[in-house]
């Protein structure tokens, strides 16, 4: 079963966050999926819509840990016909990293989070990723768990970033839960 810690973050908490995860030894950024079987290290958070990886999700990684990457050929969209090489979430020791994205048009402000699974299907049985790759996503889920003000009355509680509390005070819109 997976850990997950739901938040909603602006830029400057994404940031932040990031520098925080970033700091860790080792810690990448990679897109999925990618045109090629080598995974897709990026230099920082998409800005822009990519023709081929998503803006909104992101993985972080430390080379060393497990990563399987899954071909598959796209069946639909821009890329029907061709194969596109996806990082394989529940299998690889990746935390998922769901952007908040700002709508300004509708003053609205969606859902991010941290995702990771700790184990993985081998054969007929899960195993464990390891208490190194649970540690790390700890530390980061404790980082904004500390960071953060917790919204809502009962769980799942979200959290929200300092910037994204000041915009939201100042009239913005939550996605609702």
């Amino acid at each position: 079963m997976g850990k997950q810690v739901n938040f909603y973050m602006i830029e400057q908490d994404e940031a932040e966050f990031l520098d925080f995860a970033l700091d860790h030894p080792d810690t990448v950024i990679l897109g999925s999926p990618s045109l090629n079987p080598e995974p897709l290290v990026l230099d920082g958070l998409p800005q822009d819509r990519s023709a081929v990886y998503w803006r909104d999700e992101v993985l972080l990684w430390k080379p060393g840990y497990p990563l399987f990457i899954q071909p598959t050929v796209m069946k639909a969209g821009p890329h029907a016909g061709q194969k596109l090489f996806f990082v394989d979430e529940l299998r690889s020791s990746v935390v998922q990293f769901v952007r908040s994205i700002l709508l300004p048009e509708e003053n609205l402000l969606t859902r991010g989070r941290i995702w990771a699974d700790m184990r993985r299907l081998e054969g007929d049985h899960f195993v464990y990723k390891g208490q190194e790759f649970e540690r790390w996503y700890d530390t980061m889920a404790a980082w904004i768990r500390k960071r953060y003000r917790k919204i809502g009355e009962r769980s799942p509680y979200f959290y929200i970033g300092p910037q994204a509390y000041e915009w939201y005070q100042a009239g913005g819109r939550l996605q609702p839960r």
